[in-house]
């Protein structure tokens, strides 16, 4: 590859510089405003305004920075807007032409380039067909050629090549089967060799779930700023309700082979079999690749950390993990003895760690909270999580001891969907510097419907600063990654029994006539067709009274709240029995929104 002229070179990392996230200029046209309310730590409101324009270019970002300050803190909030992320896929263009033998020539010196590539393996790339007769010609043909292991691993010490596997991937493209298992296993051998508690020192930035949502990881990636720079830590759930977790998890993959001093990945509750294998990552690497591939990545799964310290804050120490606290971890050590590297249990601190949830904040209308006081409310320690099917919500009499005893600040942890793409766990206490558990959560419009924002976390010595960012279009996928025709075979098969009816029924009226005998079974299958025709007339009214209902319930709920409600039962940890055909809010043509 060093014999490739300068324009040819795989695209790395550090070549394409990051937005800045306090940039503050605007370009035209006129962009219409969001605004976006956050709080301080010590419970006062400001209110930052966000451009953000449909028609803008797609390298346009703009942001808005407003800094609330308390007498012992700084913690200051960015929001940002954007269109399609400024990916740079045309370098991809002449890194494909370079290694197809019809761009290299007959001299001497080609003939040498082509045979040191056909030592390397690296002229496996075929050209792209020359003709174009898609209707739509606005949107990027898919790559259709698969990356292989002699292009993919042409980095520096045979690593991975970052800019060519990130533009390759957001066009849609795949690896080779030995390409993507051989990246697997570097990242599982990786992975294997760090401790259940990583020890980060400030400053980092922090992601939380992205759940397949590959196009919103650049975006985060772009705000965030480059590896090379920056730490980052990922608290987990990199797969299943998005149809792009494959391209999430190789990417991860190989920022931390490139970065293995920087970027550091967390294990969630949706990295496990019994997960994957109810929602969807599954049934994507099935489709993509295979079950192998599909087998390594659950065992890249089973050597994930669990949680990470982070120091160097003026405040203290944070933990951060997935999900939170259970009834059997008391201090670090609990975790750091934690068993990790098998599939998650449905009980214990391997369960609760990647499954809890923190309580509700004190609502009196809540109805969780009906016949609880303020009082009650405080000293809640532990509670079934019965909307998760397992692990418990821990309260304030469970937190705040268990941050005094371990000399921890806050908690710092993803799992839970926000509408803001963060939450402040304030649990009553008004009066600290921090709140005692932070949620963050990185996957905006989560599944396409709940028209939530997602969130950063930069962990800094002297702040902790929040920055929201907007979803990006991204290719569509049918459910389950089936077809166009596949999936129109119910409605064209409707259609031809309408059909066949109609033509029976026409026959039967030109025929001769019928017999007594075969007129009474003309008449009773009559009858017994408008029996079905009511009653299949009184199951549709039911469902439109149901829907009715619904829509009152929730007229006065927002969209994300609806969303969250009807999805409720996804969220859930499944039982192995219901690992069959599953309800999925893709699926859900019912659904009132």
């Amino acid at each position: 590859m060093s014999r490739l002229s300068s324009e040819q070179q795989p695209v790395t990392e550090e070549s394409h510089s990051p937005r800045s996230s306090t940039a503050t200029s605007t370009s035209t046209p006129t962009p219409k405003p969001i605004s976006t309310t956050t709080s301080t730590s010590t419970g006062t409101s400001t209110t930052g305004t966000v451009s953000a324009s449909a028609s803008a270019p797609a390298t346009t970002t703009t942001t808005s920075t407003t800094t609330c300050t308390s007498s012992s803190s700084s913690v200051s909030f960015v929001a940002h807007a954007s269109g399609t992320p400024s990916v740079n896929l045309d370098p991809l263009k002449p890194i494909f032409k370079s290694m197809t033998v019809a761009s290299l020539g007959a001299g001497a010196a080609d003939n040498s380039m082509r045979r040191e590539m056909e030592k390397r393996g690296k002229l496996a790339v075929m050209p792209r067909p020359v003709g174009d007769d898609r209707v739509i010609k606005s949107v990027d043909i898919p790559e259709t050629r698969a990356l292989e292991s002699g292009l993919l691993f042409c980095g520096e010490g045979d690593k991975p090549a970052l800019g060519l596997l990130r533009n390759h991937l957001a066009k849609e493209g795949r690896l080779e089967k030995t390409a993507a298992l051989k990246l697997i296993a570097m990242g599982t051998e990786l992975l294997a060799t760090e401790p259940n508690m990583l020890s980060i020192e400030a400053p980092v930035v922090i992601c939380g779930d992205i759940h397949g949502q590959f196009y919103d990881l650049m975006t985060f990636m772009e705000l965030a700023g480059s590896p090379s720079s920056n730490k980052f830590l990922f608290l987990g759930d990199y797969v299943d309700r998005g149809d792009f977790s494959t391209e999430v998890v190789f990417y991860l993959i190989a920022l931390k082979i490139n970065f293995p001093d920087s970027v550091f990945l967390l294990r969630g509750n949706h990295e496990s079999r019994l997960m994957c294998e109810y929602m969807t990552f599954c049934v994507e690497c099935e489709h993509k690749y295979d079950p192998e591939v599909y087998s390594a990545f659950a065992k890249l799964f089973d050597n994930l950390p669990l949680a990470a310290l982070l120091t160097g804050n003026l405040h203290g120490p944070s933990l951060c993990m997935h999900g939170g606290l259970g009834p059997k971890i008391n201090t670090l050590d609990d975790i750091r003895r934690i068993s990790r590297f098998s599939e998650p249990p449905q009980e214990g601190p391997l369960c609760d760690i990647i499954w809890s949830d923190p309580v509700n904040e004190w609502d009196p209308s809540d109805p969780d909270f009906e016949d609880l006081t303020l009082e009650e409310w405080q000293k809640i320690t532990f509670y079934e999580n019965v909307p998760r099917h397992t692990s418990y919500f821990f309260g304030r009499a469970a937190i705040e001891p268990f941050l005094q005893r371990n000399g921890l600040a806050c908690i710092i942890r993803g799992h839970q969907v926000q509408d803001l793409g963060y939450m402040q766990h304030f649990f009553g206490v008004t009066e600290r510097a921090l709140p005692m558990v932070y949620t963050v959560f990185s996957a905006p419009n989560y599944c396409d419907q709940y028209g939530n924002m997602g969130a950063l976390m930069r962990y800094t010595s002297t702040h902790i600063g929040l920055e929201q960012f907007q979803s990006v279009p991204h290719p569509y996928n049918l459910p389950d990654f089936i077809d166009c025709f596949t999936y129109s075979l119910p409605f064209m098969l409707e259609q031809i029994v309408m059909i066949l009816q109609k033509l029976v029924i026409q026959m039967r009226d030109m025929g001769p006539d019928l017999s007594p005998e075969e007129q009474a079974a003309d008449d009773d299958l009559r009858m017994k067709c408008q029996k079905l025709f009511a009653a299949s007339q009184r199951q549709r009214a039911k469902v439109d009274v149901i829907k009715r209902a619904v829509a009152s319930y929730t007229q006065k709920m927002s969209q994300f709240k609806r969303v969250l409600q009807l999805d409720m039962a996804n969220e859930a940890a499944p039982r192995p029995v219901r690992i069959t055909k599953k309800p999925s809010l893709k699926r859900n043509s019912s659904a009132v929104f």
